[in-house]
Order: structure tokens, then sequence, then C-alpha cells
């Protein structure tokens, strides 16, 4: 039997799948639903909806890119045009061999505007 925790991360992350589009294809669902699999509820409660298919979309395409088994690393700012999303902070998300094909990705907050 889930836990109440268990049952609040179903719930928002069958609203993450929801907002996705009817074209999207199941290699793209499952990833989002891998994506946010250990995201707290708390984080994912702050996230829009469509928001978070755009993120997950991104470092998806990101990771399809990597030709070799070596560290692939991308550092940038969002925005629509180029990701598929806007952001006010820097992402760093790193991409290496252990485990298949992991990615790992960090939300750095400027220390000068960011809170």
């Amino acid at each position: 039997m889930k836990n109440t925790y268990q049952l609040q991360h179903e719930t928002i992350l069958k609203t993450i799948l929801a907002a996705l589009p009817k074209s999207a294809s199941a290699a793209l669902k499952a990833f989002v639903r891998q994506f946010y699999d250990k995201v707290t509820v708390s984080d994912l409660q702050r996230m829009d909806a469509a928001h978070a298919v755009a993120v997950a979309a991104s470092a998806m395409e990101f990771m399809q890119t990597r030709k070799n088994k070596s560290p692939k690393i991308r550092i940038f700012t969002p925005n629509k045009k180029t990701h598929g999303y806007d952001g006010k902070y820097t992402v760093v998300e790193l991409q290496y061999p252990r485990g298949g094909g992991r990615l790992a990705a960090y939300h750095e907050k400027s220390r000068a505007g960011g809170r």
C-alpha cells in the first residue's frame, strides 16, 4: 500500500504527464516519468506542469546528442527559443556513462539576484 507521500508524488507526476502533447512519443513519456521519479513532492509542487515537460524534453534532447561514452556537459540559461522554456538561473547538466546514460542537472541561483 502506498503512503500519503507516494500518492501525492504520483498525482503530481500524472499532472505533468497530462501536460505532454498528445503526439508525444512513448520514449518521451517514459523519460519524463523517470526524470521526475526522485524529485521531492515539495519541489514538484512548485513546478508548472508545462514547464516541467519542457525541462525534461530539453534534457532528453541533450542526452540524445551524445555520440560516445565520454561525459558531456551543458551550461546555459534557458530561453524558450533554444531550450523550450525560459529560466532566470544558470543550469548545469552533466551526462556521464555510468548506468547507461544518466543526467544530473544543477540549477544555480545567481547570488546577485537569486533566492
